[in-house]
């Protein structure tokens, strides 16, 4: 069992649909005004995360039939967690070809200052379709620099969030959070995408 994370230290996860079925994508924020004890600042940052994510452009390149249904907030004050969860149905993909089957993603990998053991931060995008492809084990140079730019913008847009939660906000990964250790969270700095899809099903069962 993971130790709550440091206060001020906020999860949201995007959960959705489409042809093969549910997906999720967890993301992690450091809101420095954040107090999780008001429903309401939860509420607000949920808000204003789907539209970062939807300025970002960072669902544009999926399937057409892969769209967000909820986004819930998890924030910490360091000793309990609080939640709060939105409906959502903004985020949707506009690519109209053949989506790909097994639940094929595309990778992004997150780049940042730290010294990281083991597996490194990574989202796995749903609903790639065959218009991603050079061939069965290689995405398109275009396609992985547009997504790289949509993932650099979402840096942006949430580092721009301000609301009740405050205005310093920033996206990054939790690092060193364990049964006995609270973590420390490390922004990011930039991305990359991986040259070759992958499966996000093995990923949506600690977050689904």
């Amino acid at each position: 069992m993971l130790h709550v994370p440091a206060a001020q230290t906020v999860q949201a996860i995007v959960r959705g649909q489409n042809q093969n079925g549910r997906w999720a994508n967890l993301f992690r924020c450091f809101a420095a005004g954040m107090d999780t004890q008001s429903g309401t600042q939860l509420f607000d940052f949920a808000t204003d995360f789907e539209n970062a994510l939807a300025s970002a452009l960072f669902y544009t390149q999926c399937s057409n039939a892969t769209g967000s249904t909820e986004i819930q907030v998890n924030g910490s004050d360091g000793t309990t967690i609080a939640s709060q969860v939105i409906a959502t149905s903004t985020l949707v993909g506009t690519d109209t070809d053949t989506e790909l089957a097994g639940g094929t993603a595309a990778v992004i990998s997150w780049k940042g200052s730290w010294h990281y053991r083991g597996g490194k931060p990574r989202t796995y995008l749903p609903g790639l379709t065959v218009s991603a492809l050079v061939d069965a084990s290689t995405i398109s140079g275009s396609w992985g620099t547009s997504l790289q730019t949509a993932a650099v913008n979402l840096i942006t847009e949430v580092a721009a969030m301000s609301g009740s939660y405050g205005s310093s906000v920033s996206l990054g990964v939790l690092l060193g959070n364990n049964a006995t250790s609270a973590g420390t969270f490390a922004p990011f700095t930039g991305a990359g995408i991986n040259p070759s899809p992958c499966s996000q099903r093995r990923r949506n069962r600690s977050t689904v």
